[in-house]
């Protein structure tokens, strides 16, 4: 029986499927699946009265980008939050700070949220205060993140409406004190953790425009699928997951969400069982459970990425959020539950905990779905080859490199800073890579992504030679993280990633060939069509 449903048809266009038999002129889709990828004649055949065909005009179609780690109901408040990525000194992050309220005057929100700080890049060289932020408001409670999302400060208020005080003490995290032994408002890993675990939980409302707003942003840069964390801004797995289902139920999604559920420790393990159960009830089409998501360490530019050796530029190795023996018990559970794993490890130390907790579980073997390491940025020939004997896939955020390489050499010393951020020496060993932004922490964007792989450069075009230029992807490469490569390691490549009969609807259409363009190029280049599931969701 032929099967129903709304058709879609673009024809005259450059077709590049990543699949074979290669370049094509169109495509046909029926309720959401791709039926032809071939000539115009074939594609014309199948259209009737009711069919929307589209005249590309000779522009460039791709399979549908996808990011496979980020924070979208995060990147959606960001967007209507102080944005501190570009201020340069703490006197102008309390002024865009006091701008913002001032805009704000009568708003319900009682909490002030920022993110985007960082001091490697503030005149005063060092972390906000909570005095620092009591200039914003000292009756407001503020929380402003850095860009990493891995460190926080607070104002007073904030301070004291949470009851953080000098004898809170939380596994895993750091508050900051001060000679007197008070707090200095700055909190690291899990005592951030512990302070968005206690803020007063968002509603409904503002979970739908964040959600909007979001999504609207990553369509307008060509991304039809997302693996998305939203734990730390809703604080309750079971909530977060009934939220997306039944948006999706609702017909309210407008792209491809995977949830990767943040398990802080053994205690969610419960959650995890129930949120599975639903998963299995769930009818919606655009929404499914992805990985289970463990974080082991922090980031290089908070100086809390678990290392094997000291930093170079200063004394101490960063913080481990788990004993070895826990995560391998943790992880031999998830693994016994069916699920897929993902490790965000940054530092080497990290890494080395991951690839030992995946080797000693047999980690894939259940879900068939290879283990993960989420950014993977420290590491040698060692851990690499391991990576490859094991099966395990990365996810890498190349625009890391744009933001890092300053620091990169001090943090690191030389030796660790020949080996990391080492996209090509992974791919070239076999290990399957996928393609990230961790927005907010970076501005999402695939196209900036490819670009930055390809470069190795920030948007300035400095380092001039791209930062470890060995390590460049070719455009194809490139592309492929965002493509066929995110849907390998989402264990979802039988249904996207390419563009082949049977498989999901999910395009996007460039202005520009990226092909004929200098890498320094890409990232500029319009997104004139984002399709998902068969239908328009982006439109220049």
């Amino acid at each position: 029986m032929e099967r129903s449903g709304p058709t879609l048809a673009l024809i005259n266009g450059t077709v590049y499927p990543f699949a074979a038999p290669g370049k094509a002129s169109g495509v046909f889709s029926r309720d959401g699946v791709l039926e032809v990828v071939g000539d115009d004649r074939d594609v014309l055949e199948r259209c009737d009265a009711r069919t929307v065909v589209l005249d590309l005009r000779g522009r460039y179609v791709f399979p549908g980008f996808q990011d496979t780690h980020l924070h979208l109901l995060e990147y959606g408040r960001s967007l209507v939050s102080p944005d501190l990525r570009d201020v340069t000194s703490i006197e102008g992050m309390v002024q865009r700070g006091r701008d913002a309220l001032a805009r704000s005057a009568g708003a319900r929100e009682l909490w002030h949220f920022g993110r985007g700080w960082d001091q490697n890049r503030l005149a005063e060289e060092r972390f906000p205060s909570r005095q620092d932020l009591d200039r914003i408001s000292d009756t407001r409670p503020i929380l402003y993140e850095r860009v990493c999302g891995h460190v926080g400060v607070l104002n007073s208020p904030a301070l004291e409406r949470l009851g953080v005080r000098g004898d809170l003490h939380v596994h895993g995290g750091v508050v900051d004190l001060d000679d007197r032994g008070e707090p200095t408002g700055v909190v690291r890993e899990g005592a951030l953790n512990w302070v968005q675990a206690h803020l007063p939980p968002p509603e409904e409302e503002q979970l739908r425009e964040w959600l909007r707003l979001g999504a609207e942003g990553l369509a307008r840069g060509g991304v039809s699928t997302v693996q998305t964390d939203d734990f730390s801004l809703v604080g309750d797995l079971e909530r977060l997951t009934d939220f997306y289902f039944e948006e999706d139920a609702a017909g309210r999604l407008p792209l491809r969400v995977d949830l990767q559920l943040l398990l802080s420790g053994h205690r969610d393990l419960e959650a995890l069982s129930r949120i599975l159960a639903r998963a299995k009830a769930h009818q919606g089409r655009l929404c499914r459970l992805g990985p289970v998501k463990l974080v082991l360490d922090g980031t290089l530019g908070a100086r809390t990425a678990a290392l094997r050796e000291d930093y170079a530029d200063g004394p101490g190795r960063g913080l481990l959020a788990f004993e070895t023996r826990e995560l391998v018990d943790l992880v031999g559970r998830i693994e016994a539950a069916g699920c897929q794993v993902a490790c965000h490890a940054i530092g080497d130390a990290a890494l080395e905990q991951a690839l030992e907790a995946f080797e000693t579980t047999g980690a894939g073997t259940r879900c068939g779905h290879p283990p993960r390491i989420l950014h993977c940025q420290v590491g040698d020939e060692e851990l690499y080859d391991r990576m490859v004997r094991l099966g395990v896939a990365a996810d890498v955020q190349p625009a890391f490199v744009a933001s890092d390489w300053p620091m990169i050499l001090d943090r690191l010393g030389a030796d660790r800073a020949r080996t990391g951020y080492a996209w090509k020496s992974l791919l070239d060993r076999g290990v399957v890579l996928a393609g990230e932004s961790d927005a907010p922490a970076e501005t999402p964007g695939p196209l900036e992504g490819i670009r930055a792989a390809v470069t190795r450069k920030d948007l300035a075009g400095q380092p001039d030679y791209g930062w470890m230029p060995q390590q460049r992807l070719e455009v194809p490469e490139a592309f492929w993280l965002y493509t066929g490569g995110a849907a390998h390691v989402c264990g979802q490549g039988r249904r996207r990633g390419t563009l082949e009969p049977g498989k999901a609807a999910d395009l996007v259409v460039l202005m520009e060939d990226p092909f004929r363009v200098e890498g320094e190029e890409i990232g500029a280049i319009p997104v004139g069509l984002t399709i998902c599931g068969g239908v328009l969701r982006h439109l220049v």
